[in-house]
């Protein structure tokens, strides 16, 4: 027939545009797994590194950073450090042998770490350097640390205790401060200053003004006692003493409820110590075991000690005399009858 053209066949319409859709989406496949690994390659070059001199840092994946070397870990602040993109993803920080410092704000805010390890060579734990690390169950402060900056451990809610090394001699403002599960601190006789700005407060029971008052050695109304170590209870009962015009080491007692509780004889002079009561009136013994749930107020009685017999002379006892003169009497006696018989002898 003419004038009639034909078209290429159907096929040719259908598998021309599949055929260069599978080409493109190979291609495209090929590039995505060459973008990945790359990318995968560069993840694994971000996960190791240094910093300062002579210190490295790896993040191995799962979920531990250790920090090797020797030498301080730089201060942090308005640049972080290295290892931040796997901030959330960290629960394990070890420090090796060797590290001697932790930096300002080295691990601010790393809700994720639960455990840290502390080397023998650490001597000084910077400001806020581990601030909101609020999972972290436990520290150890070992023996030769010497500074633990201001706000050094601010927020770490899930600490239930902390033990201060002897080697401290400080402690600043804001260390402790909401550590909303704290129950024990334990400080050492050899700390000499305590900041009169809230090292401790908003604890469990906070927050509420500290300060040192040597004389009992007293922080916010807590004492501490012990021979080598004063004890902190965050607890807000306990025992407050009414000692009735005698002296005590302290003024409160607090603990835990429900510990084994001691507290000490107060003194007066002239008086011998009655027990403590837990009425004014002195009518109701208290027999001090454990610590109450509550705040219990004791007073103290007291019983005048009797004054010393006094000799006015009458009713004097004479037996002191009267073997005197017995003595005397059998010497005369004894004389008087050896001479009778020197004479009856002549």
């Amino acid at each position: 027939m003419t004038g009639s053209s034909q078209g290429p066949a159907p096929s040719e319409h259908v598998h021309g545009p599949i055929l260069k859709g599978t080409v493109i989406a190979i291609v495209v496949l090929f590039a995505a797994a060459g973008f990945a690994s790359i990318a995968a390659d560069t993840s694994s070059a971000e996960q190791q590194g240094t910093i300062g001199e002579g210190i490295t840092w790896s993040f191995d994946g799962n979920h531990t950073l250790t920090i090797t070397g020797s030498g301080e870990i730089p201060d942090y602040g308005t640049t972080r450090p290295p290892w931040e993109t796997y901030k959330d993803q960290i629960y394990t920080v070890t420090l090796g042998e060797g590290i001697t410092k932790v930096g300002d704000y080295t691990f601010q805010y790393y809700s994720s770490i639960t455990e840290l390890n502390i080397p023998s060579t650490l001597t000084v734990i910077n400001r806020q350097a581990f601030e909101g690390c609020s999972s972290l169950q436990a520290v150890d402060l070992i023996e030769g640390i010497t500074y633990i900056g201001p706000g050094a451990f601010y927020g770490c809610s899930s600490l239930p205790e902390v033990v201060i090394p002897s080697t401290l001699y400080s402690i600043f403002a804001g260390t402790f401060q909401n550590c909303t599960s704290m129950l024990r601190v334990t400080i050492p006789k050899t700390i000499g200053d305590i900041s009169p700005i809230s090292p401790f407060s908003g604890t469990l029971y906070g927050p509420y003004e500290e300060y040192l008052d040597p004389t009992p050695f007293n922080l916010g109304g807590h004492v501490f006692s012990g021979e080598d170590y004063h004890y902190l209870y965050m607890c807000k009962y306990g025992f407050t003493l009414n000692c009735n015009g005698g002296s005590s080491v302290y003024s409160y007692v607090f603990g835990i409820p429900g510990d084994p509780a001691e507290v000490r004889d107060p003194d007066k002079v002239g008086y011998v110590f009655g027990g403590w009561y837990s009425d004014e009136s002195l009518q109701t013994p208290y027999y001090v075991t454990t610590f109450p749930d509550s705040e219990v107020v004791l007073y103290a009685k007291w019983n005048p000690i009797p004054p010393p017999p006094v000799n006015d002379g009458e009713g004097s006892d004479d037996s002191g005399n009267d073997n005197l003169v017995i003595g005397i009497t059998a010497a005369i006696i004894v004389l008087a009858a050896g001479m009778v018989v020197a004479f009856a002898r002549k």
